[in-house]
């Protein structure tokens, strides 16, 4: 499985690629990392590719996805720092993946709930669409790849000892401990 984050889709493709050891596995806690300073959640939307391809088309990218949830991974409040976003990018058990949803939810503009603050999100199927189209010309997509949408904004401040929630419309996708 790779997870693929991308950071912009146009005008021209920026993505990284984090090992699967990233994601804290369902129902274990999260763990922030000692001695951290301040640190923050950042949400992403996560796509799950379900078909193999390379060079997929638009048209038809569609097809290659079955399900979407959020994706929280663990910053930095302050930021990444310069020559560090490689380090950051790998760090073990420091993203947590919610459950998945079927990929409808996303047709229409929805709300994505983090720690009882409410976002508006538009739907997002064109630019699914579109971030599919792009990394299949440079890599060919198999099941279970997961790709990371642009961060959308959404961010929670974390501390030890607290419960982290997110959902997407009605069905709650993450219930996290950190710790």
């Amino acid at each position: 499985m790779k997870i693929i984050s991308l950071h912009s889709v146009t005008p021209a493709l920026s993505l990284d690629i984090h090992p699967d050891s990233t994601v804290v596995m369902s129902g274990r806690p999260l763990f922030l990392p000692e001695d951290s300073g301040e640190m923050v959640a950042e949400g992403h939307l996560a796509v799950r590719i379900s078909r193999l391809g390379k060079n997929i088309s638009v048209k038809f990218a569609s097809r290659y996805y079955d399900a979407v949830t959020l994706l929280l991974r663990i910053l930095p409040a302050s930021g990444i720092p310069e020559g560090m976003e490689g380090v950051y990018s790998a760090l073990d058990a420091s993203s947590v993946m919610g459950e998945w949803c079927d990929r409808d939810v996303v047709t229409t503009p929805f709300e994505v709930t983090l720690d009882g603050k409410n976002y508006q999100m538009e739907a997002l199927v064109s630019g699914i669409e579109t971030a599919i189209h792009e990394v299949s010309r440079y890599m060919t997509l198999k099941i279970g790849d997961v790709l990371l949408l642009p961060v959308f904004g959404v961010t929670s401040p974390l501390s030890p000892s607290s419960h982290l929630h997110a959902s997407i419309g009605a069905s709650e996708v993450i219930d996290v401990k950190i710790v």
